[in-house]
């Protein structure tokens, strides 16, 4: 009877032991099984070290379409008061003193700013249709030649060349400038005057 006994408590420590191993390996295959897909972790871009962290990116520069801003216009001022003699050292100087002497009215100094050949005066369409302010655009100098491209408001309407210009607008006037023994003086008020049309007033 005893021998029987102890042959039942052998069966079921066997029977626990197997139990035992079953739900291990189970256990071990289930450790050992890939993530799925949908679960994987997935490594963060490389950054670079030039962004700041806190600036955001312009929506233009993610798509390259990002445009260099347009330069300022650099207005022109006055000359000093004191200076007797026109300033001729530059084509823009030259540009800014004949200016500044129309506005005076300072004529009789104009001959000294402007050759004898000159194609058109430079009182006629400044100051009687365009005026302050005036901006200084581009310089383009050239050996003893130079372009200055600057511009004007409309102060009067007036007609050029089949245009129509009114009060409020702004024109760019390219002037053409000659150096002679140093100093720069005006050839050419307006490109467009080439014609020796003159512009006519208007009263619309």
């Amino acid at each position: 009877m005893a021998e029987l006994s102890k042959a039942k408590l052998v069966l079921v420590f066997l029977a626990a032991g197997g139990a035992l191993g079953i739900v291990s390996t189970v256990a071990y295959l289930s450790r050992d099984r890939a993530v799925p897909p949908s679960l994987e972790v997935q490594p963060a871009p490389p950054t670079d070290a030039n962004d700041s962290p806190g600036e955001p990116i312009p929506l233009g520069s993610r798509f390259g379409c990002n445009s260099p801003a347009a330069p300022p216009i650099l207005f022109l001022g006055p000359p000093p008061r004191d200076s007797n003699d026109p300033d001729l050292s530059t084509p823009a100087a030259a540009i800014q003193t004949i200016l500044s002497l129309v506005d005076r009215g300072a004529t009789d100094k104009l001959a000294a700013c402007v050759l004898e050949e000159a194609k058109s005066s430079p009182d006629g369409l400044y100051p009687r249709c365009l005026g302050q302010p005036v901006g200084l655009v581009e310089v383009i100098e050239e050996d003893d030649s130079a372009t200055v491209v600057w511009e004007a408001a409309v102060h009067t309407a007036f007609a050029l060349h089949g245009k129509h210009w009114s009060a409020g607008e702004t024109m760019m006037v390219t002037s053409r400038l000659v150096r002679v023994e140093g100093l720069w003086k005006l050839a050419q008020w307006h490109e467009g005057d080439e014609d020796g049309e003159e512009p006519s007033q208007s009263t619309n």
